[in-house]
């Protein structure tokens, strides 16, 4: 018998924003626990369905990986940034943020 394994990896992006608000919480700043959090679920679901696709001989598009690592990213530095320079980042890569999201949105949306 053969067993299959699901492509399970949404699951990072909402344990991610749990964990981020748990820690932000603690430390009085929810929002930025929120936004590192998500970045480290958005990382760690694209370097997962990487691996996953890597090891079950799969082909998916790689690019799809990568613009999630690259999502995740930047919400880490915007997550840092509002924590350390908040005057200087936010309303600069905040809009660069939303303008690339926006952008991953309907690319991935036309894709299907």
């Amino acid at each position: 018998m053969v067993e299959r394994r699901h492509k399970r990896y949404g699951f990072f992006v909402p344990g991610g924003i749990l964990i981020g608000l748990g820690v932000g919480m603690v430390f009085g700043r929810a929002d930025i626990g929120v936004l590192i959090g998500l970045g480290a679920g958005f990382i760690l679901s694209g370097l997962y369905r990487e691996w996953a696709g890597k090891d079950e001989g799969q082909n998916h598009p790689a690019t799809s990986s990568y613009l999630m690592v690259l999502i995740g990213v930047l919400f880490l530095i915007y997550g840092a940034g509002l924590l350390w320079f908040p005057a200087m980042i936010y309303p600069y890569l905040s809009a660069i943020l939303v303008i690339f999201l926006g952008l991953w949105l309907i690319i991935s949306g036309l894709r299907r």
